[in-house]
């Protein structure tokens, strides 16, 4: 008997071999080679593996349609018998489960075959024949029965006439209705209301003969009246008159799958939201750089559709600039295998020709299959980048133009230097000069000489103040003036303000009054700056008071919030509403009638306003025109740090009005003066040498430093700004030499700029004084350092040599 096993799986052809050995069997490995010989010779079987290359029940059907009258048997796993009953009910006569095939069963099959060919030569059938076919065919029965109830999938069959004929258990699971309920229901009682219809259509062609089975998806209502999702198929089997003797129908459970697809359509949606309405470009390529997709906004920044990027790598787009493409070859590669990537910066070019700067970063993402997809986000920053430009390019003018102010302000500050110099040299001549005259020290004077010497002391000192002033004010305009704030007694301050203004009220003939209430003990000020703002004050109640009138300080202490006001009143002209804005201006006279009346440059009372503000304090007024004027300082009080203080340190050059006289301690010492201005040399030397000094002479620094080595001085006076080697550097070779390192020098400057003193006490000054230089003051503080324990000075004969020093002594 000829057997055809179509089949990848050559065990089934071995099995059949070994249980049929008189049979004649050929064997297909593909369905394409056993419908080949299908179509050369005729078979009287033919057994196909419904796993044949993925064909399965399509491969039955094909055979069926090409040999209609051979009997057809489907090889079957053990997991596949749906699959093999769904080939039953379209046509296959059996079935054979691998691993379940033996003798009594593939006879059975192969009997089937022979009966079906007996119809051919019904005298060969014998009785024995028909009893083990009909015996098979109880097996086969008893088979399809088993399987009919494991509840892998639901089966029901049905009849026009009898509607249910049998149904499994399964079924009645799936539906959630018992045996018995559910053969009392249609299966449209049954079906979703809007699935009927398509069901019923289906159903109709099947009885018009249209198609003999059909699948869909379809939607139950379950006993407890959820709903489900379920995949059907229906087959109906036809008597041998062609009518339909029943439908078989197999119904397999999806609601799982189905919400599991809708949940993925729902994510789907909301990325497919959230990617095309991202405000950054987003582009997504294969490991390659292959664009398999872009965004709405990629399309914005780039100018290219998505169409015309899908498939193209990036880099060869044009769309990188030809500089940046190497860094972007390097990149894709390595977040495959490295991760995300660095933001990196990239230019691309737009088909227009535009650039734009982005910043891109690239994220490898694992998708279904094991698949590598390069998520690249890119972020617009050309409008960034060229405020980053521009804030470069003003960070650059900035710099330029503080390097330039700069070196104006030093420009401006060696100029005030300069200027400073220039005029405190030759003013301190003429002030020395006035006050020896007045001393005596060039013979003595009559009174009306002796007056003219004290008028050339007042004007100079005017117009040093007025000097003063100005560097002040340039000084705290360039926030380089700086104060040292410390306890200072009250009462010492008013004292020595008002003794050193009390001269000028008297020859105005002004009654000067003080009140301080006991509680105004301390505050916290720099010293000689209190008293410049006390003086300028004063200066001014002088100026507008005419004579006769009367000038006071009135200290009131605020305990609670620890503030003390200083009020400087007059009985003088006053000052008009309207003019009190403009008061505390530089430069400014109230009117023209008083710029004629009464001298100024203005700058008193701007510079107390700018030392107030130094001190954290304030300054008002208050006037009414006729009827005087009160100024106001407030400041804050140090009561805290009344314990221990004892008088402040006074500078003697600005407050020599009853100083002490000369104390004589340091008399025959020898000076060595170091001057370049030959008059102040000249002066300083005179008024020494009158005063029991022996005095040598330098013209510069190196003069001064070799002088020294040579003759060891008691004391210098060190000129700061002299020609070749300045003073500064004089005083750090001198206090080089072991032998001088206890010598006293006092630094003389006329350039009182800001860092003066400091510098000069850092390399070894013992003192510092100001041009111009107050004889009584100089001679104070050189008895005072004279006198201190470390001082070399032992009294007359200490030096070898007596007489001038390296410049011949003028008489």
């Amino acid at each position: 008997m000829p057997l055809l096993v179509i089949s990848e799986d050559a065990s089934y052809a071995a099995t059949v071999s070994r249980l049929a050995p008189a049979s004649d069997i050929r064997e297909a490995q593909t369905l394409a080679s056993g419908l080949a010989l299908l179509r050369t010779r005729p078979f009287d079987l033919l057994l196909i593996d419904l796993a044949l290359g993925g064909a399965g029940l399509a491969a039955c059907e094909q055979a069926l349609a090409l040999a209609p009258t051979v009997p057809i048997v489907a090889l079957c796993g053990p997991a596949d018998e749906e699959l093999a009953l769904e080939a039953v009910a379209r046509g296959a006569q059996d079935y054979l489960v691998r691993g379940r095939i033996d003798g009594p069963t593939l006879g059975h099959v192969v009997g089937c075959a022979r009966a079906r060919q007996g119809a051919l030569g019904a005298l060969r059938s014998s009785l024995a024949e028909r009893e083990a076919s009909e015996l098979a065919l109880r097996e086969s029965e008893a088979r399809f029965r088993s399987h009919f109830e494991l509840q892998l999938i639901g089966i029901a069959i049905t009849s026009l006439e009898k509607g249910w004929l049998q149904v499994n258990d399964r079924l009645c699971q799936i539906l959630g209705y018992s045996r018995d309920e559910l053969v009392r229901r249609t299966w449209t009682e049954i079906t979703h209301p809007d699935d009927v219809a398509a069901d019923v259509a289906q159903f109709n062609r099947v009885v018009a003969g249209e198609i003999e089975d059909y699948s869909m998806e379809k939607r139950f209502i379950r006993g407890d009246g959820n709903m489900i999702y379920a995949d059907i198929s229906a087959r109906c089997v036809r008597n041998s008159d062609g009518t339909i003797s029943y439908f078989v129908g197999l119904v397999q459970d999806i609601t799982q799958r189905k919400l599991a697809e809708a949940a993925l359509r729902e994510s789907e949606a909301r990325f497919r939201i959230l990617f095309e309405q991202a405000p950054d470009a987003i582009a997504l390529t294969d490991v390659a750089g292959r664009c398999i997709d872009v965004n709405l906004a990629f399309e914005e920044l780039t100018g290219r559709s998505c169409r015309s990027v899908r498939g193209v790598p990036l880099v060869e787009l044009g769309l990188v600039a030809p500089s940046d493409r190497p860094l972007m070859r390097e990149m894709m590669p390595a977040v495959v295998t490295g991760g995300p990537s660095r933001p990196i910066d990239l230019t691309i070019i737009r088909p227009d020709g535009a650039r734009r700067v982005i910043e891109a970063r690239f994220f490898p993402i694992s998708v279904e299959g094991g698949e590598t997809l390069i998520f690249s986000l890119m972020h617009d920053i050309t409008h960034r980048k060229r405020a980053e430009e521009n804030l470069r390019q003003s960070e650059e003018r900035l710099r330029l133009a503080n390097a330039e102010l700069s070196r104006t302000m030093r420009l401006k500050d060696e100029f005030l230097a300069s200027m400073s110099h220039e005029l405190r040299t030759p003013l301190g001549t003429v002030l020395g000069l006035a006050e020896a005259l007045g001393e005596g020290v060039y013979g003595s004077l009559a009174e009306r000489q002796q007056r003219a010497a004290r008028d050339i002391v007042q004007s100079g000192t005017h117009l040093l103040n007025l000097i003063n002033d100005i560097l002040d004010l340039s000084k705290i305009e360039a926030d380089r003036l700086e104060i040292t704030l410390q306890p200072v007694l009250v009462s010492e301050i008013c004292e020595a303000s008002l003794r050193m203004v009390r001269e000028q009220a008297l020859q105005k003939q002004l009654s000067v009054a003080l009140a301080m209430a006991p509680a105004a003990r301390v505050v916290r000020a720099d010293p000689r700056r209190l008293k410049q703002i006390l003086l300028n004050l004063f200066s001014n109640a002088v100026k507008f008071t005419p004579s006769g009138g009367q000038i006071g300080l009135e200290v009131a202490a605020d305990v609670a919030a620890r503030l003390v006001r200083f009020t400087v009143w007059d009985t003088g002209i006053g000052i008009a509403p309207e003019q009190i804005s403009r008061l505390f201006q530089p430069f400014v006279q109230l009117d023209s009638d008083l710029s004629r009346q009464y001298s100024g440059t203005g700058l008193g009372l701007a510079l107390v306003r700018r030392l107030a503000d130094l001190h954290g304090g304030s300054v008002s007024v208050q006037s009414e025109p006729g009827r005087g004027s009160q100024f106001t300082l407030t400041l804050h009080s140090a009561e805290d740090e009344l314990a221990g203080l004892g008088a402040p340190s006074l500078d003697p050059q600005q407050d020599s009005q009853g100083d002490p006289a000369a104390d004589a301690t340091g008399a025959h010492a020898r000076i060595l003066v170091a001057e370049d201005n030959q008059l102040s040399q000249e002066m300083l030397r005179d008024y020494l040498i009158l005063n029991g000094y022996r005095v040598a002479e330098a013209q510069d620094g190196a003069q001064a430093v070799e002088y020294a080595r040579a003759h060891k001085p008691d004391l210098i006076l060190m000129d700061i700004q002299m020609p070749g080697m300045d003073g500064l550097e004089a005083i750090k070779r001198i206090r080089a030499i072991p032998e001088l390192a206890r010598v006293p020098i006092i630094a003389l400057t006329a350039l009182a700029m800001v860092g003066d003193r400091e510098r000069c006490l850092e390399i070894g000054a013992s003192a510092y004084l100001s041009k111009p230089v107050e004889l009584k003051a100089l001679r104070t503080l050189i008895s005072e350092l004279l006198a201190t324990p470390d001082s070399p000075f032992r009294g007359p004969g200490h030096m070898s040599e007596v007489g001038p020093g390296p410049r011949a002594r003028r008489s």
